[in-house]
């Protein structure tokens, strides 16, 4: 008889009390807004990695063509692989300079967005202008090779 007013009560009022109504919902909304900060600063900095790799590889590329085909071709491998300074392929994630090729290398200068809060990165000189994100470069160094075995731990059959 005890069981079936306890059963009774359970099934008009619930399985809480009163007092425990949208307790579920109030800590869903406030564990959601951390997930989805999370999950939005992975989705922005994993972008920004992939850019940044592809740009340091097209430097690497441009540097190849420069040693074979010269410094002209060198500047088309590099703008057909990132774009033009100032018409980037890669969208809002990282915004091309400047390229520059010369006989000691190629420079890919680029801006990298990053729009995670409360951590202080070092910014653009023209942050007054409107100009936000991590001031960054490409440089693949050519012809740096060691020429002799001076100073070389691993000899491989140098």
């Amino acid at each position: 008889m005890v069981a079936q007013k306890a059963l009774k009560k359970i099934k008009q009022n619930g399985s809480h009390t009163n007092n425990e109504k949208g307790q579920a919902l109030t800590e869903f909304v406030m564990i959601f807004v951390v997930f989805l900060f999370i999950i939005l600063a992975h989705f922005q900095l994993s972008m920004n990695y992939v850019a940044s790799s592809y740009i340091n590889y097209a430097s690497y590329m441009a540097a190849r063509t420069n040693l074979v085909a010269g410094e002209d071709r060198a500047r088309f491998v590099a703008e057909h692989m990132v774009g033009t300074p100032g018409n980037s392929y890669f969208g809002p994630f990282a915004r091309i300079e400047d390229i520059k090729v010369s006989p000691e290398g190629v420079n890919i200068e680029y801006t990298s967005p990053i729009y995670v809060p409360l951590i202080r990165f070092p910014q653009n000189p023209d942050v007054e202008n409107g100009g936000k994100g991590l001031k960054m470069k490409a440089f693949t160094n050519m012809g740096q090779e060691p020429h002799n075995c001076e100073g070389v731990i691993n000899d491989n059959g140098c």
